[in-house]
């Protein structure tokens, strides 16, 4: 994905131990996770919405969150396994250009 996807999109570091997904900063992570999904292609979206946009805590005044917020908007994780193909890992990257 590095290679393919360089200057596309930004990176997140791997958490140590996470060898299933590979996470990405894209903008519209929500429109370009459902157009993956149109395509097959699965997805992660986890901690969304963050606690302060959370209805739990509406009622709540809220902080300024900016890197949560721009994390809440953008981040998005690909499959990333054992079993993950260099075909199937190159359609995710085609694809992924095009929502960019």
């Amino acid at each position: 994905y590095r290679s393919g996807l360089n200057g596309v999109v930004g990176f997140q570091h791997r958490p140590v131990g996470t060898y299933n997904v590979f996470p990405i900063l894209i903008k519209n992570a929500e429109q370009v996770r459902l157009r993956l999904l149109e395509k097959g292609i699965e997805t992660r979206r986890w901690y969304c919405p963050i606690m302060p946009r959370h209805a739990a805590f509406a009622r709540y005044e809220r902080e300024p969150t900016p890197i949560a917020d721009k994390l809440n908007d953008e981040l998005l994780y690909l499959p990333f396994h054992t079993f993950v193909t260099d075909d199937q890992i190159q359609m995710v990257i085609d694809e992924v250009k095009k929502c960019a």
